[in-house]
């Protein structure tokens, strides 16, 4: 029997677990409910706060002594500036789509993208949202209007808006200006300005010649920052890197503090920096490996973060790069890519993850006439399941060696009730589970019901037909829990976590 013990980790201080604590066991017992083989592929499972593999029979061991609190709120959306006018009219004229925002509570709207860098600032002009960056007349030209119209929408979701600058344009200026008017109209639901988006591509996109690096992306930020702060006491967000070289911790070595309020990072899944060139598949996306290169990353960021004594945000996310990919980025798989992610970001104090929309891309949470996609109800989930909840701490004892792609997180409810996450990635594998209470040596906590909230759809691949609890989201764009019975006795409960499903098991 192999063990693997989990402790706590604290990203931002240093902390000690206390070491009188009460445990209760849980015993998931895994086994095939279909005559295919199961992949013998190593996978995490338990992800506060390390991940590990969970085999066909497993015990996990729960601490009743609550860790560290959920980050509340960790959901937020990015959107392309170039989008703000499709996404207002939704906003103005379908309530559901305002509904949809506020059923994942208060958080932030990041306004920015690649087409940030191609805006153009006309406060009395005509609004545009075209995309034509090397073309004056099909820019995205943002005004007065635009920047009302966004902060009404806004105030009425209550979120807060981190706005993206042009720093493309080289014009520090009108920059400036164009700061000073965000600031005025937003008031108090301004979180903070970007500048820029992803600085290491701007040679390769011909926004600087081939010998533009950090050290003048730097330069030039500083030169933003210094005409800004002149018109608007404002609040930073930095630097949108993209990828693996060397410009994110550099900068926070020579800014953070002093210059950014929450350093920023975006992360795709299927992009070059994780996956490589291989094909763009739900099982690539699903995949241990996958995974695994995600947490080295965060893990990565994170540190680096933590180094500089700032928060980390990662204001641009989603499932694959460039728009996503049609049959992964609008199936189920994305849904439960997601959930995973969540977890692994929250494990390491990231105070914010920004699903990006762009009009009509793969990945979308919200379709162009304002329906919700698959991803949509994988992270209303998340933010039911994490709502005013603490970690356990757990360690993992493993009997065999077949383990299945699942993951598993505990967690303890500020009501006292306890809940364990389960994500089934597996493509065609269902799974029996058997979760036991067992008591300690002192103290025998006896849990009287059980429930579960089922993610499911037809197939791992579904594009449509999601459930959330057995219900969709409703024409008005609400949701309403319902918890399903589990049988339970003498401190145990058995279910099934059908293949390409997420659940969320709760005992109280």
């Amino acid at each position: 029997m192999t063990e693997i013990i989990s402790a706590y980790r604290c990203t931002w201080r240093k902390c000690a677990l206390q070491k009188s604590i009460q445990l209760i066991c849980v015993l998931i017992f895994i086994t095939a409910c279909s005559s295919i083989s199961v992949r013998r592929q190593a996978v995490p499972v338990l992800s506060y706060p390390n991940t590990a593999r969970l085999n066909n029979i497993a015990q996990i061991t729960i601490s009743q002594q609550p860790g560290a609190a959920l980050m509340p709120n960790l959901i937020g959306f990015s959107i392309e500036i170039s989008q703000l006018c499709p996404m207002l009219k939704l906003a103005q004229t379908n309530t559901s789509y305002v509904q949809y925002y506020k059923n994942l509570g208060r958080s932030i709207l990041r306004i920015g993208g690649n087409s940030v860098d191609s805006s153009i600032w006309v406060p009395q002009g005509q609004k545009s949202c075209a995309l034509n960056p090397n073309n004056s007349q099909q820019r995205t030209i943002i005004t007065r209007q635009v920047v009302e119209q966004l902060f009404t929408f806004a105030r009425k979701i209550h979120w807060q808006v981190i706005w993206g600058l042009n720093l493309a344009e080289n014009d520090p200026t009108s920059t400036a200006d164009e700061a000073a008017w965000v600031a005025r109209l937003g008031g108090s639901n301004l979180f903070g300005f970007t500048i820029g988006n992803e600085p290491e591509l701007y040679a390769q996109r011909g926004l600087r010649p081939s010998w533009w690096d950090e050290q003048h992306f730097q330069y030039e930020w500083s030169r933003y920052i210094t005409s800004i702060r002149h018109r608007v006491k404002a609040k930073f967000v930095g630097p949108e890197a993209c990828c693996t070289t060397p410009l994110f911790k550099h900068f926070l070595e020579n800014e953070a503090p002093e210059t950014i309020g929450i350093s920023s990072h975006h992360l795709y899944a299927i992009s070059n920096t994780i996956t490589g060139n291989a094909p763009p598949t739900i099982p690539l996306l699903l995949s241990a490996t996958t995974l695994q290169e995600e947490e080295l990353l965060l893990d990565q960021w994170s540190d680096e973060a933590s180094a500089a004594d700032i928060s980390l945000a990662l204001t641009e996310v989603n499932s694959a790069s460039g728009g996503g990919v049609t049959g992964v980025s609008n199936t189920m798989a994305a849904a439960l890519w997601a959930d995973d992610l969540l977890f692994q970001a929250a494990t390491r104090s990231i105070i914010g993850v920004d699903f990006h929309n762009t009009a009509g891309a793969f990945y979308d949470a919200f379709s162009v006439d304002g329906q919700v996609t698959p991803l949509y109800y994988g992270l209303l989930l998340f933010h039911y399941a994490t709502s005013q909840t603490r970690w356990l701490q757990s360690s993992i004892h493993y009997v065999n060696q077949q383990p299945l792609n699942i993951s598993a997180y505990a967690l303890i409810h500020a009501d006292g009730s306890s809940s364990v996450f389960v994500i089934n990635k597996e493509l065609t594998q269902s799974t029996t589970i058997r979760l036991t209470v067992m008591p300690d040596n002192q103290v025998t906590h006896t849990y009287t019901h059980a429930t579960i909230i089922s993610l499911a759809a037809s197939s791992i691949s579904a594009t449509s037909g999601v459930t959330l609890g057995n219900r969709t989201i409703s024409a008005a764009g609400t949701w309403t829990p319902h918890m399903a019975p589990i049988p339970i006795s003498h401190n145990t409960a058995s279910l099934t976590i059908n293949a390409g499903s997420a659940a969320l098991i709760t005992l109280s």
